[in-house]
């Protein structure tokens, strides 16, 4: 912290972060404001040679999604619903699926990554 404290904070990506945790990053780290939670702090984000590189692997979709919903990725544009991480098959969950009536469904995927070389 800027006032030499350290902190101990929850990382929500199971990677190795591999080129993401150079020795006196810059981070970003969310605080749950929840006393009762063991970790009160989240490590969300980290500044690598001047580039700000996200490490919470639950936001990318919840961003595409905000994308998709406001009319920022044009190909995507004109569905009735989207909904987030929706059972199909037998084991599986699809990140975001959009539909047009009950025939015309459009799957998406969000992938993202956390290497920097």
């Amino acid at each position: 912290m800027p006032n030499g404290e350290v902190l101990t904070a929850h990382c929500p990506n199971t990677g190795t972060l591999l080129g993401c945790i150079p020795e006196g990053a810059r981070t970003i780290l969310r605080d749950s404001q929840d006393l009762k939670r063991k970790l009160r702090y989240t490590f969300q984000t980290v500044e690598v040679d001047g580039t700000w590189v996200n490490v919470d692997t639950s936001l990318p979709t919840a961003l595409v999604a905000e994308a998709i919903e406001s009319g920022k990725v044009p190909k995507l544009t004109g569905y009735d619903a989207l909904r987030r991480e929706v059972r199909y098959g037998a084991a599986s969950r699809i990140d975001i699926l959009l539909s047009r009536g009950e025939a015309e469904l459009c799957y998406v995927e969000v992938k993202s990554t956390t290497l920097v070389v």
